[in-house]
């Protein structure tokens, strides 16, 4: 989705981390009838110019030309890696991150963000929970937010979140806490499936 005057807004789908504790590539898990970096493209691909997958060395070789991809230039320092070769492949584009291991999020909360994002802004993001915790795996990233993620990596800063909260960020109230459920381990991953297949009425 490109709006007149504004810079063009990618999809970003992280799925380049280690799943230490899932034991498996989350974004091949299953939960709705195709592996998550499936659905995640097919809910993306409406909302955005071009939809990537931010993936490591191993992961660029498996996929090969099937999709966009966004190799880390620096891997072993978490996701803000997968957005930092981002923009530093499209330094004019704007980026609506998302981690792959959010199987409840829906299109509803998608277009929720992009339509309060605030392109004046360095980020668009949500506060979740009843502290606020920010939410810097399901943002909008303007072209003005690369200086900071950049300053944070130079500096040792790898933590999304210390680095988001450092930026102009127009912050929004989540509408369903259950969509940024991060899903990490196995018992996870069969509790939320069961919950997809049986919800309740």
């Amino acid at each position: 989705m490109t709006l007149p005057g504004n810079n063009p807004l990618n999809g970003l789908i992280l799925i380049g981390g280690r799943s230490s504790r899932m034991q498996k590539d989350k974004s091949t898990l299953q939960y709705h009838n195709q592996n998550q970096r499936e659905h995640l493209v097919q809910l993306l691909s409406p909302l955005c110019s071009q939809i990537f997958l931010s993936c490591n060395a191993s992961q660029a070789a498996e996929l090969g030309d099937k999709y966009c991809i966004v190799q880390d230039s620096r891997e072993g320092i978490g996701p803000i890696g997968g957005i930092h070769a981002a923009f530093a492949q499209f330094p004019d584009a704007a980026w609506l991150v998302v981690a792959c291991d959010l199987p409840l999020l829906s299109v509803g909360t998608l277009s929720h963000l992009i339509s309060h994002r605030q392109t004046g802004k360095q980020a668009t993001a949500f506060r979740s929970g009843e502290k606020g915790f920010p939410e810097p795996l399901l943002a909008i990233y303007e072209p003005a937010a690369y200086p900071e993620i950049a300053f944070g990596i130079q500096s040792g800063q790898y933590s999304p979140s210390k680095i988001l909260l450092k930026m102009d960020v127009a912050w929004l109230e989540v509408l369903d806490e259950n969509e940024l459920k991060n899903v990490n381990d196995p018992e996870g991953y069969r509790r939320t499936l069961g919950e997809i297949r049986s919800p309740l009425k």
